[in-house]
């Protein structure tokens, strides 16, 4: 609305002159002063798409209200002092105009919400992005906010951080737990909108590597061995698995690492003999992720002959010498192999014997082979091998070993029917060092047939 209209002028017109004794009239009033100025149109403020009014209803584009009316004319002079007496007082003087209209009000916005939100997860915290709003309202953004929503856990949410532009770091997060996260602005008004929630995130331990190494591989049967498991970072804590061929060892199922070093150690003394593969898994902590090593071949070998005095200095030679074998010859094994002539019958077994002169895992197949004498009887004949027994997988140290087959009804009926047939023993050896070597041996058949009871 105008303001009030100004008081009315003072009167200035003198008396006028006395006429037969009397005063003459007064001067005529001041015109009364300017109205009052309109009053400023009212406020508009806009936040989060809700207007809210303020003072009057104006605007950008309302004006102020019309001014006031003049306040009334001032009061008329006094008369002048007459020869007989006073003269009447003059008139009061014109109201005076109206005061001019009121400046327009003006309109104020709060900015948009921000779009596009997304989130990259690291240790204990993420890397919020986004893109500033479309509106920056009717004043520039000065500040970004982020907010952390624990899908895991909502009582570990809440987490904030600020900045002036994309992207902003929120610390503090709870590694393991799913997070989404929203974006408002600000600008001179107040807080905008908020953005949708991104997609969920998970917080991540800091990643690890583990490496492995063995004080003595090869070793040698009954050497005590220490395994030693490097984490890298060096983490705060936590343990490391020690497994054998897939198997946690006995005592090394959760060794401490030492959070100066990084490492973690295993002392064995009871590995058996030939090839095995170890691994170290790194279990992780509250701040390092876990890891696995890649395996270690750790191979146990026979000791070899003790050692004696120094020899004596060799005469000069233009020739090298072969390296030694570490393992005895084919020829070698398979002569122990095929040390058996014979076999010892009873009414229901099969007995006989073989030189093993490595260690090795063996196994054998005894067969009842077709004697025939020539190639063409033997191609019209057209007998296969008859199994009589086969042996299981057995671990063989440099030793004799006694083999006892017990014979079913079908070998015992086999071994009667075909009284002139060849009795064949099959060998396969394999060494630790991988090699394998097979031998085949006809034995010479019982001098007395098992029955069949």
């Amino acid at each position: 609305a105008g303001g009030t209209g100004g008081a009315g002028g003072t009167g200035t017109g003198a008396g006028g002159t006395h006429v037969d004794g009397l005063g003459g009239n007064g001067g005529t009033g001041g015109a009364g002063g300017l109205g009052g100025a309109g009053g400023d149109g009212g406020t508009v403020t806009v936040l989060a798409a809700t207007v809210i009014a303020t003072g009057g209803a104006g605007g950008a584009d309302i004006g102020g209200g019309a001014g006031g009316f003049g306040g009334p004319g001032g009061a008329g002079g006094a008369g002048g002092t007459g020869g007989g007496g006073p003269g009447a007082n003059g008139f009061d003087g014109a109201v005076g105009n109206d005061g001019p209209a009121g400046a327009d009000g003006l309109a104020s916005y709060g900015p948009g919400a921000p779009t596009a939100v997304s989130a990259s997860a690291g240790h204990a915290s993420a890397e919020v992005s986004f893109t500033a709003p479309g509106s920056h309202g009717s004043s520039a953004i000065t500040e970004y906010t982020v907010t952390a929503t624990d899908a895991t856990d909502p009582a570990r949410g809440g987490q904030q951080a600020t900045g002036t532009a994309s992207p902003i770091t929120v610390a503090g997060l709870t590694n393991g737990d799913a997070y989404t996260f929203t974006v408002t602005a600000t600008n001179g008004v107040g807080t905008g909108a908020r953005s949708a929630h991104s997609s969920a995130v998970t917080a991540e331990r800091l990643p690890t590597t583990t490496g492995l190494t063995s004080s003595a591989a090869p070793a040698t049967l009954g050497q005590s061995v220490t395994l030693t498991a490097t984490v890298a970072p060096v983490p705060d804590g936590g343990a490391v698995t020690f497994t054998l061929d897939g198997t946690a060892l006995a005592g090394c199922a959760a060794s401490a690492v030492d959070p100066a070093s990084g490492q973690a150690t295993c002392l064995v003394s009871s590995l058996a003999l030939g090839p095995h593969l170890v691994v170290a898994t790194y279990g992780g902590d509250a701040v390092y992720a876990g890891s696995t090593s890649a395996p270690l071949a750790q191979t146990v070998l026979l000791p070899g002959p003790a050692a004696g005095p120094p020899p004596a200095a060799p005469a000069p030679t233009t020739t090298t010498p072969p390296p030694p074998l570490p393992f005895p010859s084919d020829a070698a094994i398979i002569a122990g192999l095929e040390t058996v002539g014979h076999v010892a019958p009873t009414t229901v077994a099969l007995s006989f014997t073989q030189r093993a002169t490595a260690a090795g895992t063996l196994t054998w197949r005894l067969d009842l082979s077709s004697y025939l004498l020539s190639r063409s009887v033997r191609a019209t004949a057209n007998r296969k091998p008859l199994t009589i027994a086969t042996g299981r997988r057995t671990t063989a140290t440099a030793a004799t070993l006694q083999q006892t087959i017990t014979l079913n009804a079908r070998a015992r009926a086999a071994l009667k029917r075909y009284p002139h047939d060849r009795l064949v023993l099959r060998t396969t050896f394999r060494l630790s060092n991988g090699r394998v070597i097979r031998a085949t041996k006809t034995l010479r058949r019982p001098s007395a047939q098992p029955t069949s009871t």
